[in-house]
């Protein structure tokens, strides 16, 4: 961390200010590569989900006599 610039060695602050704008840049791509990831992520599993089988569609009418329905038990 500390590197001899200027004939003198930094230290304390002026060796953590001087590495500060890694830091930040750092953690700024690893907080886009966490976004993009999460954005990103329904679209990748829609394309590699198997959607090779088509659900086949049953059209069957549907009847209700309500004359034979009745109340549900009392307990």
């Amino acid at each position: 961390m500390n590197s001899a610039t200027n004939e003198y060695l930094k230290f304390g602050a002026e060796d953590r200010k001087s590495i500060y704008s890694k830091y930040i840049t750092y953690s700024m791509l690893i907080s886009s590569l966490i976004l993009l990831s999460a954005a990103v992520y329904p679209i990748i599993k829609d394309l590699l989900r198997n959607n090779d089988q088509e659900q086949i569609k049953v059209e069957a009418p549907r009847v209700i006599n309500y004359s034979q329905l009745s109340a549900p038990p009392s307990y």
